[in-house]
């Protein structure tokens, strides 16, 4: 669960410095949004990890991936990596 935590909490960080300037605000919502809805969600989870919280977090680490724009190169297979292992079913 540790590796669990400390991944998610990578991916948070990457979410903060993968977004910026670049972003074309054409996306229904920027990558500075969708990083902090991740950073609350996360939070959530980590105070209580019930499967509401659960589910709420791998949803944010989704809306990040299918933004297409918040990732950098090699990002998007790690969080994906990620969320295919967030077993929510199982808390």
């Amino acid at each position: 669960m540790k590796k669990l935590m400390l991944s998610a909490l990578l991916i948070g960080a990457l979410g903060f410095t993968s977004c910026g300037s670049d972003d074309d605000g054409d996306s229904a919502k920027s990558c500075e949004t969708l990083a902090q809805e991740l950073t609350d969600t996360l939070s959530d989870y980590v105070t209580d990890q019930s499967v509401e919280n659960c589910n709420a977090y791998k949803a944010a680490l989704q809306a990040l991936v299918d933004n297409g724009t918040c990732l950098e190169e090699g990002e998007e297979a790690t969080t994906q990596a990620l969320i295919d292992g967030l077993d929510c079913a199982a808390l």
